[in-house]
């Protein structure tokens, strides 16, 4: 490792003093949800849980579970890749290591990018031409396969790509071991393009964050001094600090779960919301080829109503994000006419 980064160890932390770490910055494997690529953890969740506006449990789960117990045997049998399962059988068999890795038992941090940091699965050794690099470990099952067959999940992508940020490493390889029985080595040089637009986009997030953490401090001292009208206040400041809504289906479930209470009735719709809804009718029509704009929109409309179930417009029509019989939120566009060309 380069003697410009800094290590942090990790070898003798306990589980709550490891998730506490992660509120120091940002993490590799947070990355793809600030991008908006992430299907299990929208940028919007990650934003209030790093400001610690709301709790997030740390459960281990089966999946992750499972993954970490194989790592230790994906990394071991990459050593013995030559290009193909079969060479690595043939390798492991004539007991022919082709390379070698190590765990970096360590957060590691670099000072041109303070805000962000790794923990790598292993570290690639020099071998050949070859300088030091970042292996991913990865095991994933036959839907997440199939679902991304003759590709990878972009989070993948965008988490080997940070650690060679931020480790400065030129490369990197994800071992990806396929339900437990096909294993494939893919290699990775780092791409400019995308480490440019990760410095990009988590040190605008950050920033939100560390303005998001003081608005949030404000709110819990006007909460012990029975402030609402400050609470609430706060908590408009606050909403306006948070990642504007994306095309991906992590933010919308997390605005369902967000304002699930949907306490108000009715209120009278802004011009904008109006013309959100519009271009939600229109992309409604065109559902083939527009579902993620459609649903970016939709994300908006339900970030700007929040607790309130419907919206209305005159003789334009109804928006209804309403809470159904078992307590769900049911989104219902009943808007006439298509969109102006002002813009949003």
């Amino acid at each position: 490792m380069k003697s410009n980064l800094t290590l942090i160890p990790t070898a003798a932390m306990s589980r709550e003093e490891w998730l506490n770490y992660r509120f120091s910055g940002i993490g590799a494997s947070e990355v793809g949800s600030i991008l908006g690529l992430d299907d299990y953890t929208s940028s919007l969740e990650l934003f209030y849980y790093k400001i610690g506006d709301v709790p997030k449990f740390d459960v281990e789960s089966m999946r992750q579970f499972i993954g970490r117990e194989q790592e230790d045997f994906i990394a071991t049998m990459w050593q013995y890749w030559g290009g193909t399962q079969d060479s690595m059988i043939a390798n492991y068999r004539a007991d022919r290591i082709i390379r070698k890795c190590q765990r970096v038992n360590a957060f590691v941090r670099n000072p041109k990018y303070p805000w962000l940091y790794v923990s790598l699965d292993r570290k690639i050794n020099k071998y050949g031409n070859r300088d030091e690099g970042t292996l991913e470990l990865k095991t994933i099952g036959k839907w997440e396969a199939d679902k991304w067959a003759g590709s990878l999940p972009p989070k993948y992508v965008t988490q080997v790509n940070t650690q060679m940020l931020v480790c400065e490493f030129l490369w990197g390889e994800i071992a990806l071991f396929e339900d437990n029985y096909k294993m494939d080595v893919l290699p990775f040089d780092i791409r400019a393009a995308i480490t440019d637009a990760i410095v990009e986009r988590t040190k605008a997030f950050w920033d939100r964050v560390v303005q998001g953490r003081k608005l949030v401090n404000e709110k819990y001292d006007a909460i012990q001094k029975y402030n609402q009208r400050r609470v609430d206040d706060l908590n408009q400041a606050i909403d306006a600090l948070a990642p504007e809504p994306d095309g991906s289906l992590a933010y919308s479930e997390y605005l369902s779960e967000r304002y699930k209470r949907a306490d108000a009735a009715l209120r009278r719709g802004t011009s904008t919301e109006l013309n959100l809804a519009r271009l939600h009718t229109m992309y409604a029509a065109e559902v083939k080829d527009k579902t993620e704009q459609k649903l970016r929109v939709e994300n908006e409309l339900k970030k700007s109503m929040g607790e309130v179930q419907v919206l209305e417009f005159g003789s334009d029509g109804k928006l209804y994000w309403s809470k159904s019989s078992n307590g769900s939120r049911v989104f219902r566009n009943k808007i006439k006419g298509m969109p102006d060309d002002s813009p949003l």
